[in-house]
């Protein structure tokens, strides 16, 4: 089934999530453009309420508990145990999508450097390659989301596909051996084929939980990093 996201601030206590025709699946609205993404960007530059506070794009399928120990005790999650940040959000924080201003404008051609505070780098949306359909994947969400690769309408891609198919084609063989020899190589084969994997979804949700700004201006001793989002 699909899996719906909200963009969560964890420091404010607010999230929103997409309206008038965005779209709640990941990939139904991480496009450069998209007015549900753009004006979470604008929360996030200076002068705006979420600047520079922690951000992650929720899905309704990430794990039980992270992120939550702050917010309630210990007794509480015992009893709300498959409890999520997506859920628990909300039931319990402000959502900020009724009462906000939805505006077209496209934010990010003027601030074009989504940064992560915690890992010092930045992201340049001005170097976003196109992908598959032609459109450019946000940085910001895919970067940001926890849960993906769960639901229908997650970030995925030609690439992820293939090698993904490649490992469950692997891990069934390694099920059936009997010789140990051709147990080993297909053991090695596999190895190689899980760093394929995480090299080919990079970056995906590397950010989620960070501290992140939309700036004007690089800031001076941040590295760049060019996640291959196509």
């Amino acid at each position: 089934m699909g899996q719906y996201f909200i963009a969560v601030n964890l420091d404010r206590q607010e999230f929103l999530y997409p309206i008038r025709g965005s779209g709640a699946k990941l990939m139904q609205h991480s496009y450069i453009g998209n007015e549900f993404v753009e004006t979470i960007a604008r929360l996030f530059s200076k002068g705006n309420p979420w600047y520079k506070s922690r951000l992650v794009w929720a899905g309704d399928y990430m794990d039980e508990r992270i992120y939550l120990d702050e917010f309630e005790s210990e007794s509480f999650m015992d009893e709300k145990g498959d409890y999520n940040l997506y859920h628990y959000s909300t039931d319990h924080f402000n959502c900020l999508t009724p009462f906000f201003e939805f505006n077209s404008f496209k934010f990010t051609q003027s601030y074009s450097y989504i940064v992560n505070h915690c890992k010092k780098q930045y992201v340049d949306i001005n170097k976003v390659p196109n992908s598959e359909d032609g459109l450019k994947n946000h940085p910001l969400p895919l970067l940001t989301c926890s849960g993906n690769g769960r639901g229908m309408g997650d970030y995925t891609n030609a690439e992820y596909e293939e090698i993904n198919n490649k490992i469950t084609i692997c891990e069934n063989r390694l099920n059936e051996m009997n010789s140990k020899i051709k147990e080993e190589e297909i053991i090695a084969e596999l190895k190689l084929l899980y760093e394929q994997f995480n090299q080919a979804t990079s970056f995906v949700g590397d950010w989620a939980g960070n501290i992140i700004s939309v700036e004007r201006n690089i800031i001076e001793g941040y590295t760049e990093i060019k996640p291959d989002f196509k």
